[in-house]
């Protein structure tokens, strides 16, 4: 008992000084090169059109992942505290990375911060979402953190190569997203999979109190996923986004 009290003070303390470490360097890097992006020169006036937008995907991704993952009676909490810590931790990463790779930090030394970009950092979040519902139970907080930097890396650099480079349309995010996270998940899983444990755990199982809580979380996903998908579209092309919103509401209902 002392040996594994001992093992949990350990876990909390690189925990807690690793992630003292991601914020202050967050911290300096947006003090630095971070700034605000000035929507007087803004025609259109985006902020009002897109804010609720970037509300519905974020909800969608703090609440309704979140309790889509606490499918599991052993890890509900764990599941939500753990979504709500991945969420916060992917969004400044990402602001930051795609920031750096922006054509205008290329002019200007500077990353711009605006409510499309917000958008897009809650994007990368679902990424790493999916992976954390295959490694649900199996890591810990430090595992997630490294993972959670590991895969946010990867998507950013992966998305900048396929719309930038290639110039792929990826409406819905179907690739950098959904398959990205799922393959990305698996191949952790079979890393960090131990031999002979084909037993499941009890606790590894669902119990009604869990099934409940993952369909108010799979509620709240299909409610915004029309947000989710018309998200994913540059802003330049309002048509696109409006037949976004209303193919998605449409192929869901149906």
């Amino acid at each position: 008992m002392q040996g594994i009290s001992m093992s949990n003070t350990m876990q909390r303390r690189q925990f807690s000084v690793l992630a003292c470490v991601f914020q202050s360097i967050f911290v300096a890097l947006f003090a630095i090169f971070g700034e605000f992006h000035n929507h007087e020169e803004d025609k259109h006036n985006r902020v009002h059109a897109n804010y609720p937008m970037f509300q519905d995907i974020h909800t969608m991704v703090i609440i309704g992942f979140g309790f889509l993952l606490s499918f599991l009676k052993k890890y509900g909490l764990s599941a939500l505290s753990i979504n709500l810590l991945l969420c916060s931790f992917v969004m400044q990463y990402a602001l930051l990375l795609r920031g750096f790779l922006s054509p205008e930090f290329l002019e200007t030394g500077l990353c711009t911060i605006s409510i499309d970009e917000l958008v897009q950092a809650d994007l990368s979040c679902v990424t790493v979402l999916i992976t954390m519902g295959v490694l649900l139970g199996r890591l810990t907080p430090v595992q997630f953190l490294v993972l959670a930097f590991l895969e946010t890396s990867i998507t950013v650099l992966l998305e900048h190569l396929l719309y930038n480079v290639l110039f792929i349309n990826d409406a819905g995010r179907s690739l950098v997203v959904h398959c990205f996270g799922a393959y990305f998940g698996l191949a952790a899983a079979k890393v960090c999979h131990r031999q002979n444990t084909m037993v499941v755990d009890d606790d590894e199982s669902s119990g009604h109190s869990s099934e409940l809580f993952a369909m108010l979380g799979t509620l709240f996903i299909w409610s915004f996923f029309p947000s989710f998908n018309a998200g994913s579209i540059p802003h330049s092309t309002p048509e696109m986004r409006h037949r976004a919103f209303l193919n998605s509401y449409l192929a869901m209902v149906y």
